[in-house]
């Protein structure tokens, strides 16, 4: 494996899906066909204390691989989603296709170099509701709850990432530096222009092999500017920080990943109306994310199955809201249906507290997949 295909991972991923940073497949892999991959997830959270509430969201992604020539390839993602929030006043559905996310990527000079651009077109749903859809993107809002979509419509977005990477022995070194702009559009129907704050993330990280062990570490720093409504600055999420730390153990018939994850969220701060005096508050607590897995392989590798456990934990807040954690236990597998083509199933089942024990959480999960070469 060339030394760079690691270091722009997180990032990439990010890109395409708008979501926390993760582990995702080396990029620019000479020779690979064109392959295509759709996913279903049902995720849903019931929430007890002060007030009873069950969401549910079902959430379907395609995402699509294509070469492009010599080091070169593109990557989109596409996706609809669908919420129904039942509670003490009834059921609320909000549901329609996310943002289109594409990006190019080109290496060079051996994969010590990395380019990459990529647009979010906006397709998907803006205008919503102050009643019902609200009352679902609020609930949707709760950090202490994990949902793989949190959003349906934004306005365009652009990025711009370069990445570079070097190789000491068996240790590989990279970093990257992103740009992501974002554009405006309505959130809400008649609440004005709304312009997320454009941000820029660098990112520093290493990866070690020794026979079957595998140990990489990594860090970003993320500084965002201000958000808009019609013009005026309305809120600043800060600058936040991430440290990642895993392992893994590979071997023809069994593999396992230990992967940890620690978010340090700096002060937010909130605008008036005029959209200057801004107030400095912690909207959200600092948080420790732990995911464990293994897998043996079986059937000459045509049958891949395994346990999984991830520990969620999120410090208070600085409005009240007290800590919380979650505990999730589940299992996956894979099958090869043909040389080309390979299908998933994982299930998944939560537990945990928020607001300082206030909140009782329950949930499940269930994730199927199929994809292949095209």
């Amino acid at each position: 494996m060339g030394p760079g295909r690691f270091i722009v991972g997180a990032a990439l991923a990010t890109a395409l899906t708008g979501g926390t940073p993760g582990r995702c497949p080396a990029q620019i892999v000479y020779g690979d066909d064109p392959s295509a991959k759709m996913r279903l997830v049902v995720t849903t959270w019931k929430t007890e204390g002060e007030r009873d509430e069950t969401l549910t969201q079902t959430l379907v992604p395609v995402f699509g691989y294509l070469p492009l020539g010599n080091d070169a390839e593109g990557r989109i993602y596409l996706a609809h989603v669908a919420n129904s929030l039942d509670s003490a006043g009834g059921t609320d559905r909000l549901g329609g296709f996310t943002d289109a996310r594409f990006q190019v990527n080109k290496s060079f000079h051996e994969d010590r170099l990395l380019l990459s651009a990529g647009a979010s077109l906006p397709t998907g749903k803006t205008e919503l509701d102050l009643d019902g859809d609200l009352r679902v993107t609020t609930a949707l809002s709760r950090d202490f709850l994990s949902y793989p979509n949190r959003r349906l419509g934004e306005g365009l977005g652009l990025n711009l990432l370069v990445g570079g990477a070097a190789v000491l022995g068996t240790t590989r070194l990279g970093t990257s530096l992103s740009y992501h702009w974002n554009g405006s559009y309505t959130a809400f129907a008649d609440q004005g222009d709304y312009r997320p704050g454009s941000y820029l993330r660098l990112y520093g990280g290493a990866r070690r092999q020794t026979g079957p062990v595998e140990i990489s570490g990594g860090a970003a720093l993320i500084a965002y500017g201000d958000d808009t409504l019609d013009g005026r600055s309305a809120y600043n999420r800060g600058t936040q920080g991430e440290l990642q730390l895993g392992a893994g153990y590979t071997r023809p018939d069994f593999q396992a990943s230990l992967q940890s994850q620690v978010f340090l969220r700096g002060g937010n701060e909130i605008f008036d109306l005029t959209g200057s005096q801004p107030s400095q508050v912690d909207l959200y607590g600092d948080e420790f994310a732990l995911t464990a897995s293994c897998s043996w392989f079986l059937r000459g590798r045509t049958l891949e199955i395994g346990p999984l456990v991830d520990l969620r934990t999120i410090g208070a807040n600085g409005l009240g809201l007290g800590s919380s954690h979650t505990l999730g236990l589940g299992v996956q597998g894979y099958y090869r249906l043909t040389p080309a083509l390979r299908c998933g199933l994982g299930l998944r089942g939560y537990t945990g507290q928020a607001d300082g024990g206030a909140l009782d959480l329950s949930g499940s999960q269930i994730a199927a997949s199929i994809g292949g070469v095209l």
